[in-house]
């Protein structure tokens, strides 16, 4: 994600992850993270237990389309704050959907 953007300002605040995960989860059988503070977001579909007894996830590297699905769900999440007039969008007057597959700046890292 483009951190400098004031597109995605404040999503930390807004808890992104509960809002696009009802959305990815109709779809896809993954998880994900998202880290704020480098813009990045992690995938995983299980978790492994450490040599402790704890577990983590095991991170994987999700298809181009698992990709595009998941883009997608963070863009109908954030839209739909817009178009409800959710504080931190009340500066946004119109949605053009173009192609925020490849307009949306997120990168994934396995």
């Amino acid at each position: 994600m483009n951190t400098d953007s004031r597109f995605f300002s404040g999503l930390a605040e807004m808890e992104m992850e509960s809002r696009i995960g009802p959305l990815l989860h109709r779809y896809a059988d993954f998880n994900f993270e998202i880290d704020y503070s480098n813009g990045s977001i992690v995938f995983w579909r299980e978790m492994v237990a450490n040599s402790d007894g704890t577990e983590e996830p095991a991170y994987i590297k999700v298809s181009r389309g698992e990709e595009n699905l998941f883009i997608w769900c963070f863009f109908l999440a954030i839209a739909r704050w817009a178009i409800d007039g959710q504080e931190a969008y009340d500066w946004v007057q119109y949605l053009y959907i173009d192609d925020p597959i490849s307009s949306l700046d997120v990168t994934t890292h396995p």
